[in-house]
């Protein structure tokens, strides 16, 4: 082939190229001097412009008997010599997808950077947010001050473990997806295996640092010894590092680069920050704005995280003089005893009513749709493009 993709020759190169040297020379091209060689000699005839090589192979004896043949053969095709596959791939699916889920637990076990890595950070900042608690642990009563901390500090401990796993699934899911454009272009591997794998491979990871995370920070910050409080907590918790994560996975599979993920990462990150319900309180967030409440995951997970602690601790807390929850209680200033509410009245008024225990069935369901529509979108980002080129 010439440049350009034009056949100028085809066929046997036949003993010590004879075949090619008899096709050009009776083309027209320079006797091909003795010793020469036979390639060089091709290259450089071809780069004659003043003969257009393709239209003579075209015209030629040789270019005529190759289509007689290719003509031939399909118009007596041989059925039983024909070669078929029952499927494009050479494993079943079952099997594809046992031998993928083996190859990215392997990759995994292999990547302490990012295992390891997150692991001890997750360690870290759980005990150095709950430790700012480790001398006011399960105290007789709480004051207003103590109670908005211990709010806050719960929401500052997902939103971080959150941003920890979206920010560092980031290049490990790059060089995945890059490798798997290069496996698909050859055939040997389609989308639905690796999107299985993904989520199964991540899995054990989010289970281990979430579990780390919150057994140091549950009993350090000093909250409820009840069994079924700490384990909705670590379920909540445990939604939302995945939640993260697999979007993180999705981000990556969506768009062509890393600066591109890292943006829609940045506004996912946003949303959970100022719309999860501490920094704008459900009871304020009305208008035209109301809607990303609800379509936060965050919402969900901070609702959960608090309902399900504090539903039934009715643990004294003192009013501060004038405050939402004084009034609340209908107390009076000036009054000579203390204005006392409970645990359970205080996160009532503070969330405006919004945050209560029996919502926690639908905000489970709806942090698995969150998780479901985070699979499905790597599912259908990792079948529909395909970014090897840029």
């Amino acid at each position: 082939m010439r440049k350009g993709g034009e056949v100028v020759f085809h066929g046997a190169l036949g003993d010590k190229s004879s075949n090619l040297i008899r096709y050009f020379e009776n083309a027209g091209a320079s006797k091909i001097e003795h010793g020469e060689n036979p390639a060089t000699w091709m290259l450089k005839i071809l780069g004659d412009t003043s003969k257009d090589w393709g239209e003579i192979y075209r015209s030629s004896s040789d270019y005529s008997g190759l289509k007689e043949s290719i003509e031939m053969t399909v118009e007596n095709q041989n059925e039983q010599a024909r070669v078929t596959f029952n499927s494009k791939y050479a494993q079943s699916f079952q099997q594809r997808n046992r031998l993928m889920n083996s190859r990215l637990t392997l990759i995994y076990w292999r990547s302490p950077a990012y295992n390891l890595g997150r692991v001890a950070i997750s360690v870290v900042i759980s005990f150095i947010l709950g430790s700012v608690f480790l001398n006011h642990r399960h105290p007789e009563q709480y004051s207003e001050t103590q109670m908005q901390s211990i709010l806050s500090t719960i929401f500052i401990a997902f939103i971080i473990l959150g941003v920890l796993s979206i920010i560092t699934v980031l290049p490990v899911m790059q060089s995945i997806r890059d490798v798997f454009y290069r496996h698909r272009l050859a055939g040997m591997l389609g989308h639905g295996s690796l999107s299985l794998a993904l989520g199964v491979a991540e899995k054990k990871y989010i289970i281990l640092v979430s579990s780390l995370f919150v057994v140091i920070f549950y009993f350090t910050l000093g909250l409820s010894l009840d069994v079924r409080k700490f384990v909705a907590f670590w379920a909540f918790f445990t939604f939302n590092v995945a939640i993260y994560s697999y979007f993180g996975q999705a981000f990556m599979c969506l768009v062509p680069g890393m600066a591109t993920a890292q943006i829609l990462c940045s506004v996912f990150i946003g949303l959970n920050n100022f719309f999860s319900g501490l920094i704008v309180r459900p009871q304020y967030m009305t208008g035209l704005w109301s809607f990303t409440y609800w379509i936060t995951p965050g919402h969900y997970v901070y609702e959960g995280l608090v309902a399900s602690q504090f539903h039934d601790d009715i643990t004294p807390v003192v009013a501060f003089p004038g405050s939402g929850f004084f009034y609340s209680l209908n107390c009076t200033l000036g009054q000579e005893n203390a204005c006392i509410g409970t645990v359970q009245e205080y996160v009532n008024d503070f969330f405006g009513g919004k945050y209560v225990y029996d919502h926690i069935i639908m905000d489970g369901l709806v942090l698995g749709a969150f998780l479901a529509a985070a699979r499905i979108l790597t599912y259908v980002a990792l079948k529909k493009f395909n970014y090897a080129y840029t």
